[in-house]
This record gives structure tokens, sequence and C-alpha cells, in this order.
């Protein structure tokens, strides 16, 4: 076994797990560029280390020729196919990185476990269990440092090195059902772990009250459970549970039973309140997320069969006008399956949903095959991809690393073992592939190392920013500026902060030359759409300023800067009926500033009437 356990942890458990200790507190999302980054990394090096094994005459039993590989690809190559209609190319080359990287991973997880006595069950137990252990500790010691109360609100710190609790969650949920396994598989110390574990990552799921984790936990392991006992059934074994298993069931039962009761009485009752939410469909951020939901079904109507180009979801979403304000921004569909289908047509759903389901059969029929006895490990990555599946309904597991790579060994492990025949595969077409896989992947570390870089320099501008320290927020900006890092992660553009920072410095014409780039990167956003015509009006281009004016009320008819802007406009050019037609419309008139600039615009009319 000691063999196994360098290639092992090189080439599983490093991509596996690693990358959920990658961070970096230099940027605004300290894990997601660092994890894509790492992971990039990886893989280039084990696509290297496997040429180099082939050139050396090694052979590796390949068995990528299934449905899981041909759906992977299709989603791949309706990513690649929706760039056509994408408005920001960069955010489109992104996503299309992101997904190349989740394919060439299942490749290498495949090539990986197709090897004869390779992988070694008990260490991946193990590994899971440790990298569980530490982060549940560090989630007890944010929980504490940071004085979380248990409120959903309460909890929002607690997020180990997750970046917040939803992933933090999700993860836990993932490798719930090979917590469970190790109770089954490990021995001695590991399985009182594996015992204790599986308690507290419970509780740690109830008590991060994410309800799409309740909900796909729940519904997994219940079916996973059902499966089982249809599986005992089949196989003509009756369901014995020996005296000390019932013991520590019981006992298991009766502390989750006691320790949750506790915890809802000092939480006020919200950890009930929150599973109850569950079946609340209409309020709260259940109602919120249906609303997205619609949108994203109208998305889907005007998109076309090749959708919206990748990674454009969040920019097109904002012209729906879901945006009230101006302040917040949905940059997340909330629902892979609808997201993929708006991003990249029906060939893209089709791709990504289809090799889920194709994944979750190959497994049932491969249990069900299996006449001697029950395979707990399946049945762990069975329950663990159904997870996957649900939570990919109610959240965008999709766009983080972490729950990502955790798919594609998931669906690696369903591909293989479909047939007793072994494949090997031309050795020149290998080397082929390889070397492109190795060219792309060289390509892709350098834009993720690009884009990491880029926004240490968005961090610094934005920290100076606070500071009103202009000058110092052009400089950082000019740095940052790369053709791999457009839009920061709430979808704005980094050109628009150049653009407010030469604002304030009073250098209009640079301003506005950033403000028609942050406008190309992102024609939708509501403050850009503003600035640009705020602009564009100072530079006595008042037609042009009236448009873009509008264009941002066509979106959101109620954001106040571009109705004050555009009033502003009209008074100047003495179109006094426009500009009360605007204020009279608007559901704000009440205030004391709209009936101010409605007495205002009566008087200069007057005026103007009585020169006249």
């Amino acid at each position: 076994m000691k063999k196994l356990i360098l290639p092992n942890i090189l080439f599983l458990i490093l991509p596996l797990f690693g990358c959920a200790l990658i961070y970096s507190d230099s940027i605004i999302d300290s894990a997601l560029i660092p994890r894509f980054l790492f992971s990039t990394l990886w893989f280039l090096v084990a696509a290297i280390w496997f040429l180099a094994q082939v050139k050396r005459g090694s052979q590796f039993a390949i068995s990528i020729v299934n449905p899981v590989s041909i759906l992977f690809l299709i989603w791949l190559v309706s990513t690649l196919i929706s760039g056509m209609n994408a408005l920001n190319q960069t955010e489109f080359l992104i996503e299309v990185q992101k997904v190349f990287l989740y394919f060439s991973v299942y490749i290498g997880f495949t090539v990986f476990l197709s090897r004869e006595n390779l992988f070694e069950k008990e260490l991946f137990l193990k590994v899971v269990l440790s990298l569980v252990s530490l982060l549940l500790m560090i989630g007890v010691y944010q929980y504490y440092e940071y004085n979380c109360s248990l409120t959903s609100r309460g909890m929002t710190k607690v997020s180990a090195l997750m970046n917040n609790r939803n992933l933090f969650a999700e993860y836990l949920g993932l490798c719930l059902p090979f917590v469970f396994c190790g109770c089954m598989l490990l021995k001695n110390a590991w399985r009182i772990l594996a015992v204790v574990l599986s308690l507290f990552s419970l509780i740690a799921i109830m008590l991060l009250f994410t309800r799409s984790v309740y909900v796909a936990a729940s519904a997994a392991m219940f079916f996973s459970g059902l499966l089982f006992l249809l599986l005992k059934l089949n196989q003509g074994f009756k369901i014995a549970i020996s005296g000390k298993s019932k013991i520590v069931l019981l006992v298991s039962l009766v502390l989750i039973g006691t320790i949750a009761v506790k915890l809802n009485r000092q939480s006020d009752g919200a950890i009930k309140e929150r599973i109850l939410s569950v079946f609340e469909f209409d309020k709260g951020s259940a109602g919120g997320r249906i609303k997205v939901w619609k949108v994203s079904g109208q998305m889907i109507k005007d998109s076309g069969f090749f959708g919206v180009g990748a990674g454009n979801w969040k920019i097109n979403f904002e012209s729906y006008g879901f945006n009230q304000n101006g302040e917040i921004f949905t940059t997340e569909p909330l629902n892979d399956y609808l997201g993929i289908y708006c991003e990249s047509g029906l060939l893209g759903f089709i791709g990504y949903a289809g090799m889920i389901v194709a994944g979750i059969f190959i497994l049932i029929k491969r249990l069900f095959l299996c006449k001697d006895k029950v395979d707990y490990f399946e049945f762990a990555v069975l329950t663990s991809l159904i997870t996957f599946a649900i939570i990919s309904f109610f959240n965008f597991p999709k766009d983080r690393i972490e729950p990502s790579i955790m798919m594609c060994f998931l669906l690696a492990f369903a591909s293989i073992g479909n047939s007793d025949k072994k494949e090997y595969g031309s050795r020149k077409i290998i080397v082929g592939i390889t070397l492109v896989l190795i060219l792309i992947s060289t390509y892709n570390l350098w834009a993720w190392t690009e884009r990491f870089q880029a926004e240490q320099h968005l961090a610094k501008a934005l920290q100076a920013r606070e500071n009103q320290q202009w000058g110092t927020v052009v400089r950082e900006i000019n740095k940052g500026r790369s053709k791999y890092y457009s839009l920061d992660p709430t979808t704005t553009p980094m050109n628009w902060y150049s653009g407010i920072a030469h604002y304030s410095l009073g250098d209009l014409e640079s301003a506005h030359k950033d403000f028609k780039l942050a406008y190309a990167e992102n024609p939708f956003h509501l403050h850009v759409i503003n600035n640009l015509a705020t602009t564009t009006a100072m530079k006595n281009e008042n037609e042009t300023a009236i448009n873009l004016f509008e264009e941002a009320l066509a979106i959101n008819p109620l954001f106040y800067d571009a109705i004050y802007n555009e009033v502003a406009v009209l008074y100047k050019l003495q179109r006094y009926d426009d500009a009360l037609k605007i204020l009279d419309t608007w559901k704000r008139r009440r205030e004391p500033k709209v009936r101010e600039y409605i007495k205002l615009i009566k008087e200069a009319k007057g005026k103007n009437q009585l020169r006249n």
C-alpha cells in the first residue's frame, strides 16, 4: 500500500481536497481565483508526468468512451459555440476555461481510476475525515472568534476556508456520504472518528442555515437508504443489525435529537423556523430565488438556441430590471441547470444535466449488478452525486472549484468499470491529445495568473476609493488592466472605478473614456449608463445623454440617479414639459426633493412663457 500512497495523493487527493486549503487575502474573493489557479497548475504538472510515462512505454487503460464523457464533451463544445452571442468576451473566456478545466480534470481522474489496483479507497476516506475535521475545527474557531449567534445572519462569518457559509455547508454535504462510509469500511480509531464526524457534520450543516443542503442531503440519504434496502432484499439478505450497531445507532439518534433541541432553544427557535421554511416557496430568499428563476426562464425564451454566451448570464440579467436600486447585484442564477440553459443553450443544458443523470443511472445499475455484497463506497459516490445534483438545482456549485472538482471525481468513478474490456488506445493519439491539453492548460495558467494580479490591483484600488485617494485608484486600475479580467465580482467593470476617480479629479475626458469602456463591458449596469450619460451631457452631447438616461430607466424606471440627471439635462435644454412628465409619473414624487424640483421647473417654465 505504501507504494500507492504517493500517486493517490498527487493525482487524486491533492486536486480534490488540496484546493480547499488555498486562499489569498490580497484579492476580493480570497478563494475563487487562487483555487482555479492551483487546480490548473496541478493538471498541467499531472499531464506532463503522464506524457513522460507514456513516452517511456507505460500503458494506461483508458475508458473515456462512455455516455458521461460524451455528454461532458457536449457541454464543453456548446460552451465554446455560445461565445458568438456573448456581450463580454472576457467573461466568456473565463467560463470556457472553467469548463475546460473540469473536463480535463475529469479525464485525468478517469485515467487514474482506470489504472488497475491503483486507487486506495481507505486512504481516500481517511483524507476526507482529516479535511472535514480541519474544516469543522476552523468553523468552531470562527464561531467564537467572531462572537456569532445561532441565527441565519449570525452564522454568516462561519465559512471555514470556503469563503462563505453556503459553500461550507455544500462541501460538508458532499463529503458526508464518505464520512458515513468511513463508519462501515474503516477500523479502530478511524472508525470512531468517522462516527464522531458524522454527528458533528450533521449538526454543522443544521447550524449553517443553508436550506439547499438541508434538502439535498436529506433527499439523497433517503433515496440511497431506500435503494440500499431494495438491494439487500434483491440479494436475498435479511436486514440484520448487530447488538453493538443498534446501541451506536440508538445513542447517535438520541444525541442528535438532544443537541438539536438544545440548539434550537438557544437560537430562540431559529433553527426550526429555518428548516420549516424549506416548504415556504413564496417567502424570504426562497421567494427571491423563484423570481430569479422566472427571469432566467424569460432569458431562455429571448436568447435563442445557443444562449446568451457562457459567463454572460449575470450581465444580461440586469437588463430585466431585477436590480431595483443599482446597489444590489444578482450575479448567479441560483440554479445551475437554468444558468447553463441561458448561457449555452439547449445543447449545454443537455450536456450538463445529462452527464449527471447518466452518472447516477450508471452507479445504480452497477450496484444492482453486484450479486455478492453491497459496495458501500459506490453507495457513498452515488449519494454524493445525488446531493450535488440537487444542490445544483438551488445553487451554483458549477462556479466554485471545490464542489466542481468533487463532481469530476464522482462522474469519473461512475464512468469507469462499465466494461471488462480494457481500452489502451493508440500511443500517438494519446500523446497528441495530451500535448494539446498541456498547451491549452499552459495558456489558461497564464490567464488565471493575470486575473489574480488584476484583482490584487483592484482590491488596492477599492481600498484607496474608500479613502478618496483618487490618484491611487487610477494608478492601481491602470496596473491591473488586463484582457483576462474586466468585471469585479459584482459585475461592475474595472474601468468604471477609474472613471469615477478621473471624474473626482476633474479630468472629464479621461472619465468619459473610461465610462465608454465600462459601457462596452457591461451595457446594462445602471451606474455605468448613468455616469456615461452624465459625462456625455457635460460634453454638450445632450440628445445622446438623454438616450442613455432612457436606457437606464428602461431597465429600472425607479432608478432615481438617472431620473434626477435626465431632468437636469431637460431643464438645461428648457424642455420643461418633458422634465415635469418624468417627475409627475415617478412614484417618489411626494418626497420633498421631488416637490422642490417640480416647483423649480414650473417657475422656470412660467418665466420662459412670460419672456415669449
